[in-house]
């Protein structure tokens, strides 16, 4: 959703979301896939007002029958072998680590500095259950992701050092700039699409995505068209060739639907 769906102050414009309610009502199926927790997701989602599906924690939950009754169909978290070692290379590391378990949201930096987490508030508007410079605060259950956020060049260097030692526990993928994300071992987005496809007897060549960094390439790959954003990082540029003219903050989304479906753009009253 961030640097696709939403604009760049995250708000999900008018023109947007009109698009989408035509579209549903004419019959398309729609499936609002993020890197987000839950619980970030949901006001988006519900503000629609139309039947539709969430991917949450880049493909670690999915949720079905929303928004009126909302369901959860599958949960693949992070297991305890990866959740020791990335905890381990943190605090060795002095690095902030976001924890996401049970649908809330921890902080744990090793010296009490919790400047990324007010980044991460601002930017996200999810709220911390806790902040601790002690890793025994942390929950050791139900951890649907993990996320160390850092300068983009520390991200990196760590994203390399990193990929070895803790590929064969996790998966490790970047979303924003400076995002470094775990989940467990063969959840993605793509994946979790792969899945729902599964069940609601859809073909990959019917799936139509949108995105915008790393974390989509697995999603935009299995849709039969998948267009990235004009935005998108330079990691997703380097691994993908189909994109769309507009950015994030230019309504792409929308104004690709419109010239896909033969729709006009909606002009904001």
């Amino acid at each position: 959703m961030d640097g696709t769906l939403l604009d760049p102050e995250g708000r999900l414009s008018a023109p947007t979301a009109a698009i989408l309610r035509q579209l549903a009502e004419g019959g398309l199926r729609i499936v609002l896939a993020s890197g987000r927790m839950t619980a970030r997701v949901l006001p988006f989602a519900e503000s629609l007002r139309l039947p539709l599906d969430l991917i949450t924690y880049n493909g670690a939950v999915t949720l079905a029958g929303g928004p009126a009754a909302w369901s959860a169909i599958a949960v693949r978290g992070i297991g305890a072998e990866a959740r020791e070692a990335i905890f381990s290379l943190c605090r060795d590391q002095g690095v902030f680590l976001n924890v996401y378990a049970n649908g809330r949201l921890y902080g744990y930096h090793s010296a009490g500095d919790f400047t990324w987490s007010a980044h991460y508030e601002k930017h996200s508007g999810a709220t911390y259950t806790l902040k601790s410079a002690r890793l025994e605060d942390l929950p050791v259950a139900g951890l649907e992701k993990l996320l160390v956020m850092s300068h983009p060049e520390l991200r990196d260097r760590l994203f390399t050092e990193w990929q070895s030692p803790l590929s064969v526990h996790c998966d490790l993928t970047k979303s924003n700039p400076e995002y470094l994300e775990f989940v467990g071992k063969g959840v993605s987005k793509g994946a979790a699409l792969s899945t729902w496809l599964e069940q609601n007897r859809i073909l990959p060549a019917e799936l139509l995505a949108f995105g915008d960094a790393e974390n989509d390439l697995e999603m935009l790959s299995l849709a039969g068209l998948g267009y990235a954003m004009s935005n998108a990082t330079p990691g997703l540029r380097a691994n993908y060739s189909r994109f769309t003219r507009w950015s994030h903050g230019e309504d792409g989304v929308a104004k690709e639907l419109c010239s896909l479906y033969g729709l006009p753009f909606p002009v904001p009253t």
